[in-house]
């Protein structure tokens, strides 16, 4: 076959790739006996997920993919369902306006991020797509978020006992880890991801709002399970474990976890002597570390890859060998 003919078929099955499946290429883990448990942003559940693998099947049957996203994770994996997340019934749709609004913002999200929901199970209860979240239960990574995710590690270690546990968390759902970590609560845990963490909920709010911040927060306290002398991670730092690696992401164009709550957390681990390590992304949204700007996303996984070689956990040598240089930099932080 002549280069010229070479290059148009290579051509041609990248179109047909790229046509036919969310992902051409999926990250090839060593074969080390991994496993993970996620925790998902506020009001997220399983359909966050897609973001980080290429397919997953979620608790009601139902497969969920990505046409965007990156593979940082590989199953098996533990999703954690906080108190506040209510999944839509297949034969009785949300009524309640705001659960109605709720859900339709959920499929929205879906959409923009480009996760896609096959369902697999026409005769299940409950779907995946366009849940919604009960105000009331949402806690900001306080102590029922904690028990929450206590009860999903509990499930996890007892399913999967010989592997090594890798704690992926999102936003809230970062916060809730690593107060849960501090708390030993999670002791089997060997590595952590905290992408979008914030440090407190006043810093955040002070940050955002200015001078309007503690009447925002006396609104967040009286229509949610949020307490002003509930735990943070700011206030967990100093039972964090030394010896855990920990890397935290953030994007200084984060427009919901601004990148100096993270920034502010990272000091205090580093001043404090711990394992941490640190990458800050240039372009992407909260919602859309893994998924709005390409230049992000592969810095995303690359490093996430060569983050996973160093501290010798199930990694794809090819993204790691891709990352080397960008984790070089960070470790030399």
């Amino acid at each position: 076959m002549s280069p010229i003919a070479l290059k148009n078929s290579d051509f041609l099955l990248t179109l047909i790739c790229l046509s036919l499946s969310n992902y051409c290429y999926t990250a090839q883990f060593t074969r080390q006996k991994a496993s993970y448990l996620f925790a998902p942003g506020l009001t997220s559940y399983e359909t966050q997920i897609a973001r980080y693998i290429p397919e997953y099947t979620a608790i009601t049957g139902e497969k969920i993919s990505c046409k965007n996203g990156i593979h940082a994770i590989n199953e098996p994996i533990t999703i954690c369902k906080f108190p506040e997340i209510k999944l839509q019934s297949t034969k009785n749709r949300f009524k309640n306006p705001v659960d109605w609004t709720i859900s339709k913002l959920m499929i929205l999200r879906n959409i923009l991020c480009g996760v896609e929901i096959t369902n697999t199970n026409p005769d299940a209860k409950y779907t995946i797509n366009g849940h919604t979240a009960a105000i009331s239960k949402i806690n900001l990574a306080q102590e029922a978020d904690i028990e929450a995710l206590s009860k999903s590690y509990n499930k996890h270690i007892t399913e999967y006992p010989d592997s090594d546990v890798t704690g992926f968390a999102t936003s809230r759902g970062a916060a809730t880890t690593f107060s849960a970590i501090a708390q030993n609560k999670l002791p089997l845990v060997k590595i952590v991801i905290l992408e979008g963490i914030f440090d407190s909920i006043p810093h955040l709010l002070k940050h955002k709002f200015k001078l309007t911040y503690k009447m925002v927060r006396s609104i967040i306290t009286k229509v949610t399970s949020y307490k002003n002398n509930g735990i943070s991670p700011d206030q967990s730092v100093s039972t964090y474990p030394k010896d855990l690696p920990t890397l935290l992401v953030s994007s200084k164009k984060d427009e919901v976890v601004p990148h100096c709550c993270t920034k502010s957390l990272y000091r205090k681990l580093k001043d404090r002597g711990c394992k941490v390590h640190f990458l800050v992304l240039e372009n992407a949204g909260h919602s859309g570390y893994s998924t709005h700007n390409q230049q992000d996303k592969d810095l995303y996984e690359q490093v996430l890859h060569a983050f996973y070689k160093h501290y010798d956990q199930a990694h794809d040598p090819r993204l790691a060998e891709l990352g080397s240089a960008a984790w070089q930099k960070i470790l030399n932080q």
